[in-house]
């Protein structure tokens, strides 16, 4: 399967999310636009509702196999 097509920033926060326990992000942010997108794609999900205007950011098992395809270690089990 080729690697989704993913913007730079897409990109960006995929390695964040594949690299680190936990993720938060807050609504209406530069970053939550490109969290949706990555959901959107099926490669995070948002597992919690809000808490004081941000939401956890979680990598699901397809964004771990295209991180890895991209060469993004996953320290996660």
């Amino acid at each position: 399967m080729p690697a989704a097509r993913l913007s730079p920033r897409m990109i960006e926060l995929l390695t964040d999310i594949a690299t680190k326990p936990q993720m938060f992000i807050t609504r209406w942010s530069s970053w939550d636009r490109t969290a949706n997108a990555l959901v959107a794609r099926g490669l995070a999900s948002t597992p919690r509702g809000y808490v004081r205007g941000q939401y956890e950011l979680r990598i699901t098992a397809e964004g771990r196999a295209e991180a890895t395809r991209r060469g993004i270690g996953t320290d996660q089990p």
